[in-house]
């Protein structure tokens, strides 16, 4: 695996410690430095932006990170931690969509329960991707996409009505929610979670005491207890990632099988990005479930 970050810097910042011929002008105030995780480079980044912040100031506006894997990773895998690429940038909460706050953690609010269907303005939903993700983990799935899932029959996702507030909130014929089966997969403490990928959020800050909030962001690809494992082809953990504020909502991770993953490729669906997930130790022992092929 080669792991590389995106950063996109002030010029008036690059300026001062950047060579000029590092990174690319996005505009004529911006620039962007894409480097490799493992790079002397990289580690140089994270003592300025820790001087910078000692000041309470950023050296960088954005980061993301990709990942490349070789071809033997990608075939010998047995799953995939899956990003919905597309954001919707809203909430079914401030549309009516009603959530049942006191199954949730009163410490920092994991796991309070969706009750009800999702209400979300449908006009505004892009028709660029056939999978969306709202900024509270409410996850959107194109009518062509669950046709496919159902025609191939991809075990773990189960389909919920979205309804239309710009159309006395009808049922939408063209998207649909999307969940998973109830198996829940333990995230190991082997995965790195933090603030960001100069900080670990050693304090905890971001990390709760219930055992299933992990932490605000993941910094590296998942890694799973090698235990029995019963998996469908779509899924999720137990633990959480994220915060609980305003809008916001805390997320499981959503995992794929090789089923899944193929089947994306093959019929182009759009706004779903795939990661191998590892297993620490060892290859898990696979029981029931539906692990595809």
């Amino acid at each position: 695996m080669r792991e590389c970050a995106e950063f996109r810097i002030p010029e008036s910042n690059a300026k001062g410690f950047l060579n000029d011929n590092e990174g690319t002008s996005v505009t004529s105030s911006v620039r962007k430095l894409v480097i490799d995780t493992n790079s002397e480079r990289f580690r140089e980044i994270g003592l300025i932006d820790a001087q910078w912040k000692s000041n309470g100031r950023a050296f960088y506006t954005s980061c993301k990170i990709s990942r490349s894997f070789s071809s033997r990773e990608l075939q010998n895998a047995i799953l995939f931690s899956v990003r919905f690429s597309k954001v919707l940038e809203m909430a079914g909460e401030e549309h009516g969509t009603l959530y049942d706050e006191s199954k949730g953690c009163p410490v920092c609010g994991t796991g309070s329960k969706q009750v009800g269907p999702l209400l979300l303005p449908m006009k505004k939903v892009s028709k660029s991707a056939d999978f969306i993700k709202t900024i509270a983990g409410e996850y959107l799935i194109s009518k062509r996409a669950r046709e496919l899932f159902e025609d191939q029959q991809i075990s773990g996702s189960v389909f919920s009505p979205v309804l239309n507030t710009q159309d006395s909130c009808l049922e939408s014929n063209q998207w649909y929610q999307l969940s998973t089966s109830p198996i829940d997969l333990e995230i190991s403490s082997s995965t790195k979670v933090g603030i960001d990928l100069f900080d670990e959020d050693i304090k905890g800050t971001y990390r709760c005491t219930c055992g299933q909030l992990l932490g605000l962001n993941l910094l590296s690809p998942v890694i799973l207890k090698a235990e029995q494992v019963t998996l469908d082809d779509i899924c999720s953990s137990r633990q959480f990632i994220g915060i609980r504020k305003g809008l916001l909502r805390q997320e499981k991770v959503i995992f794929a099988t090789q089923k899944l993953r193929q089947m994306a490729i093959k019929e182009k669906l759009r706004g779903l990005e795939f990661d191998v997930a590892y297993f620490e130790g060892s290859s898990p022992i696979l029981v029931g479930g539906n692990i595809g092929n």
